[in-house]
């Protein structure tokens, strides 16, 4: 294969993975909700409906929520504060994101490089990331 060929088909292996993500979520939010709309308006009387969450299998994150996920989440909540590698770090973990890294503030910091592609992830200082609003596609 050529180079090119190579790269194009890259581009839309992360395209198909983008969307697989987000297709996630919204399928995680509806789980969530229709679980709590039935623990508020189920009937005792009746067979309620039990939505599980699937398990998690080969190629899954290890913890709860992807770390890309988490810190997407992360930098977005902040609504164009500043947020410091260890900050959102620190957030990221809270919500269950897991890394095995040595180092994890230096991949918080390529991460947010990395999201900042295709995200509206701005690098306002040293290790230090912000949420711009404005999506880039």
């Amino acid at each position: 294969m050529e180079e090119k060929t190579v790269r194009e088909h890259l581009d839309e292996v992360k395209g198909a993975l983008k969307k697989n993500e987000e297709e996630h979520d919204v399928l995680l939010s509806l789980l969530r909700g229709y679980e709590g709309w039935l623990r508020l308006h189920g009937s005792n009387g009746v067979a309620q409906l039990v939505l599980v969450q699937p398990k998690a299998g080969a190629g899954k994150p290890k913890g709860a929520v992807s770390f890309r996920s988490a810190v997407i989440a992360v930098v977005k909540e902040a609504h164009g504060e500043p947020l410091h590698t260890k900050e959102i770090l620190k957030r990221a973990l809270s919500r269950g994101a897991t890394t095995e890294a040595k180092q994890p503030e230096n991949i918080t910091d390529l991460m947010c490089y990395s999201l900042s592609k295709d995200y509206p992830i701005v690098k306002v200082g040293p290790r230090t990331w912000s949420w711009t609003g404005d999506r880039k596609d």
